[in-house]
């Protein structure tokens, strides 16, 4: 019996490795894993490390570098000011070639002038970006904040619930805009050292993949359209919005730190209520999306912004002359 045993498991390690072989040598290549675990933020990227980011209409190869950010094309001076870039996927940008994405795109419109550096994270909102700032950008050394927000990802994701396969995140409840306390992500033997293992392994992606797609046909709710407008937003998520936003700013001001936003939705309702945030909070912000500013473009097989978007958002941003200290 317990031979027969051995052998089973004997032969399902080697199966495994064998399918393991045939997934990095096919057109079936999955993408890679871009995150570990991260005690102060729930995940961050890879240090030194290159990926692929693969769908039915994109094959890209990614690169983040020592501190996990999203890789620059030029080397960074001491010598110039630093732009810090935090934003969601938009701005992480794996789908989109290297030296398109836009903090390379931008070090091109300034002709290497400054410092561009992007700490876009996938799936983060506000919340964790200012957890990004606190633990990962070094805020003696920056001279200006452009965040990027998607106000249709930050506002949706007050309501929805988090996922049984999704890691766990940093958060912040606020009693009050200036009372607030920050609920770190609890690592377990599960959500960390496992997941951060098999995760370099084409074989997860596959798993990966499969149980997101039953998990959709269990659940057929669309949470964007099931969001309620911002008019709606309760109170306790009005005072997530305000209080994240302000605390952001409060925090870069304390460095003397130049704080912009630049935010797009497909809602104009939750762009009107978001525009109204930032105008109490007396907060700069641009819009990008309209007739007047970008057409952001997308791939075909998502909702990520294409290469020719990232290039045209630097071009408009160097055009207003976004970044004037």
């Amino acid at each position: 019996m317990i031979k027969h045993f051995l052998f089973f498991i004997i032969g399902l390690i080697s199966s495994l490795i064998a399918y393991e072989f045939f997934l990095w040598n096919s057109p079936y290549m999955s993408d890679s894993s871009p995150v570990v675990f991260d005690e102060k933020i729930g995940m961050w990227h890879k240090k030194n490390f290159s990926g692929n980011s693969i769908k039915e209409c994109y094959r890209n190869k990614f690169f983040f570098d020592e501190f996990g950010r999203v890789k620059n094309t030029t080397k960074i001076s001491s010598s110039r000011p630093n732009i810090v870039l935090i934003g969601d996927s938009q701005l992480e940008a794996l789908s989109v070639k290297n030296e398109n994405i836009i903090h390379n795109s931008l070090n091109k419109e300034y002709q290497n002038s400054l410092n561009f550096l992007n700490y876009g994270l996938a799936g983060s909102t506000p919340i964790q970006q200012y957890a990004i700032l606190i633990n990962k950008v070094d805020l003696d050394k920056t001279d200006y904040v452009a965040q990027f927000i998607n106000v249709d990802y930050f506002l949706n994701s007050l309501t929805s619930s988090r996922s049984l396969f999704r890691r766990p995140k940093v958060d912040i409840t606020f009693s009050s805009t200036d009372e607030f306390n920050i609920i770190y992500p609890e690592a377990n033997f599960l959500n960390s050292k496992v997941i951060d293992f098999f995760s370099n392994f084409q074989t997860y992606s596959i798993l990966k993949r499969t149980a997101y797609y039953l998990l959709s046909l269990l659940n057929k709710k669309d949470i964007i359209n099931n969001t309620p407008d911002s008019e709606k937003i309760n109170h306790e998520g009005n005072k997530k919005v305000l209080g994240i936003l302000k605390q952001t700013k409060f925090l870069l001001d304390k460095y003397n730190i130049k704080y912009k936003i630049i935010i797009f939705s497909h809602s104009n309702s939750k762009l009107k209520y978001f525009k109204q945030v930032l105008k109490e909070l007396n907060i700069d912000f641009e819009i990008i999306g309209t007739k007047s500013s970008v057409n952001l473009e997308s791939f075909s097989c998502d909702k990520h912004w294409n290469d020719k978007t990232h290039k045209e958002i630097a071009k408009y941003l160097k055009k207003i002359n976004f970044f004037k200290f």
